[in-house]
């Protein structure tokens, strides 16, 4: 699993609570993951700049799809009722928020993406075979909070991680707690990354020609190495200077 921020958490506001997932992502997915997560993709609207997006979290992973996470530091008492997609907040300085709208209008216009071109993302009948799932995220919550104030019981509320679920355990429990789960093929993986990277997948897969002495195999590994290294630097730079645009 690969891990670019496009900003610093700390230079953010509301950086204790989006830290707190970030950290809790990387801990929770690990080697074994084929996926990238990105904090603060920018999806950017190159006409008037209106519809200009940046969900807080995207992961795209082999295993579970597109997920958009939606980060909120709400307190438990900052909820004052949820009403369809708006949840009415007391003591702050907003008095509505739409984070599940939120969540999935970012996920529908990333996942647009996948459905140009002629690439394996799009099946037979012109439907992207990427799930795309949501989450909000509320680490200043715990569950039993959440529970007890019965917001869990309601038809309109999202999948929620809280606060006491960002451990590498209860969070893998909770990102594969997902409405829609399709594993991708690799082709299918590699056709998503490039779109969201603007560029080939990058991949630990390098397979080294045939060589006659252990020393030029030696040489050919460390240069291997050293592009790798280049490339993930070029993607987390890329990323501040994103491939995506609405038209």
């Amino acid at each position: 699993m690969e891990f670019i921020a496009s900003l610093d958490p700390s230079d953010e506001a509301g950086e204790d609570a989006e830290q707190e997932v970030w950290d809790g992502l990387k801990e929770a997915l690990g080697p074994d993951d084929t996926g990238i997560a990105y904090y603060k993709y920018p999806i950017i609207d190159k006409t008037s700049g209106q519809f200009d997006q940046e969900p807080d979290f995207v992961l795209f992973h082999q295993d579970l799809g597109l997920l958009v996470i939606e980060c909120k530091g709400y307190q438990i008492g900052h909820i004052d009722r949820i009403d369809g997609y708006t949840w009415y907040l007391q003591g702050m300085g907003q008095n509505q928020s739409t984070p599940l709208g939120q969540a999935r209008q970012q996920a529908m216009h990333l996942r647009s993406y996948f459905n140009r071109g002629d690439t394996s993302l799009v099946n037979e009948y012109g439907e992207v075979v990427v799930p795309s799932n949501q989450f909000v995220a509320l680490p200043n919550i715990t569950r039993k909070e959440w529970e007890a104030r019965g917001f869990h019981e309601l038809p309109s509320t999202p999948k929620v991680i809280t606060g006491d679920e960002l451990s590498p355990q209860a969070l893998r429990r909770r990102l594969n707690d997902i409405s829609i789960r399709r594993s991708l093929t690799d082709e299918v993986y590699a056709d998503g990354r490039s779109i969201l990277s603007g560029g080939p997948a990058i991949t630990d897969d390098y397979t080294p020609p045939v060589t006659s002495t252990a020393n030029k195999g030696a040489l050919y590994e460390r240069v291997q190495k050293g592009l790798r290294g280049l490339d993930q630097k070029q993607e987390a730079i890329g990323i501040q200077i994103p491939p995506l645009w609405f038209e």
